[in-house]
């Protein structure tokens, strides 16, 4: 209760959701509640299932950009490990000190070179 003495209904997260009316044909009704029943779902679950598949959220590039350097960085990291493992200095091998320094200006910005 509250310190008014009225008691408040619990809320629910789908509470917060926008609710809409939608009127379907009988027989895409019929459909949808079969599909819902069969998969042991209500039918605004399998309405809203098949509404993010038709139009998914997009995909924020920064977001994919940091998973691919991450990604990249691990694989740079694995990839110098197993030059050590064989005796060759990851520091003299171009192709990998180019990359550390591009992911290094990716992470960290580019310094800006005098003239």
């Amino acid at each position: 209760m509250s310190a008014s003495g009225i008691r408040r209904a619990k809320r629910f997260p789908s509470d917060f959701y926008t609710k809409i009316m939608l009127r379907l044909p009988g027989d895409l009704a019929a459909r949808v509640k079969g599909h819902a029943s069969i998969n042991r779902q209500s039918i605004n679950s399998t309405i809203v299932i098949a509404l993010e598949a038709a139009y998914p959220a997009p995909v924020e590039p920064e977001s994919v950009n940091q998973r691919l350097l991450e990604s990249a960085l691990i694989l740079a990291g694995q990839w110098s490990a197993a030059l050590e493992s064989m005796g060759v200095d990851p520091a003299q091998h171009p192709a990998l000190q180019k990359f550390f320094k591009d992911a290094d200006e990716a992470v960290h910005g580019r310094e800006e070179v005098a003239e």
